[in-house]
């Protein structure tokens, strides 16, 4: 993709595209082999890549969330209930009529399913903190930008406004911890704040990429998919964007939304601004991925890339709890 920020591209030509995104980084940085083999440099990658999507319930989550009810109706439809005392076989033969009755476009969801995510959506709308964060702005808006030593970059957001990036995330806390605590622990785990500092970056190119033109809108024309001048809200949004990057205004955030797939429906919220120095390790890292990158693609091309660890003995002090926890 050239350099530049896409509205409503869809998000099997954004996953396809070779730029680096914030797990790409997170994953380079680990462990650059790993990378590779995953990666569009290796010939063999479906052999090792698992796939991405998302679940199927979190997909749905996010319909409901960012795109609305409506949106969410034309494309679930709830299945019908099991009666009392159902056997697996007329469990199935449910399952079977309800899918001969659906659109291409559409997918059935269990009835508990469903439930869940209007009760969601509920929660979401209705929490003082929340009912505004996913209204207005765009949401799904992909940026493609070049990063030191022209590593091409990309970021995908949820919903982005004026004010920053809001970010919808599926949590099934099978554990069922206290949510917030739940949260945390998956912000912390999976490095969540790296994909943080990675957004706000791209962020940072919107008032480059105002001046340069370098602003779409897909469109679907009989059956193909291809690049427009950007709809007038779609322009006013970046420009938008673009001013309140300047000094005099309120820095702009990143803010993660979690839904709770598993159990009761439960929503818990927080935000990074610049000079956290949580979005400060984030962006260390981001370099680091970037650093890692540019090194072993001017040590070994397009591949394959070697493992970098090294035969030692095994330290006490660099054990899981340290000199703790061993009677």
């Amino acid at each position: 993709m050239k350099p530049g920020i896409y509205f409503a591209l869809p998000e099997e030509i954004y996953h396809a595209d070779a730029a680096l995104g914030s797990n790409d980084l997170k994953l380079v940085r680990r462990d650059p082999a790993q990378f590779w083999l995953r990666s569009k440099m290796n010939p063999k990658r479906h052999l090792y890549n698992s796939s991405t999507k998302s679940t199927v319930l979190g997909t749905a989550m996010h319909k409901i969330v960012l795109e609305g009810m409506a949106a969410f109706l034309r494309t679930y439809v709830r299945r019908e209930d099991d009666h009392e005392g159902a056997t697996p076989s007329e469990k199935a033969q449910i399952t079977k009529a309800a899918k001969k009755g659906l659109r291409e476009d559409q997918t059935l969801l269990h009835g508990e399913e469903f439930d869940l995510c209007l009760d969601t959506e509920r929660l979401v709308t209705s929490h003082p903190d929340l009912r505004t964060a996913l209204t207005g702005g765009a949401s799904e808006v992909s940026v493609f930008w070049e990063g030191p030593g022209g590593v091409p970059l990309k970021a995908r957001f949820d919903r982005l406004k004026p004010g920053g990036i809001g970010d919808l995330k599926s949590i099934a806390n099978e554990r069922d911890d206290y949510l917030p605590t739940a949260c945390k622990q998956a912000i912390k785990r999976y490095r969540y704040y790296v994909q943080a500092a990675h957004y706000l970056d791209g962020l940072a190119q919107f008032g480059r990429f105002l001046e340069t033109e370098s602003v779409w809108t897909y469109n679907k024309f009989f059956g193909s998919t291809q690049t427009s001048p950007p709809t007038i809200e779609h322009l006013s949004l970046v420009k938008d964007c673009a001013i309140a990057q300047r000094p005099d205004r309120p820095p702009q955030g990143f803010q993660f939304i979690f839904v709770q797939t598993s159990g009761a429906p439960a929503t818990w919220s927080c935000t990074l601004f610049p000079g956290n120095p949580i979005l400060d390790i984030g962006r260390a890292q981001v370099e680091q991925g970037i650093a890692n990158y540019l090194l072993n693609t001017k040590l070994y091309g397009t591949g394959p890339w070697p493992a970098t660890w090294r035969l030692e003995e095994l330290d006490m002090s660099e054990m899981p709890g340290g000199e703790f926890g061993w009677e």
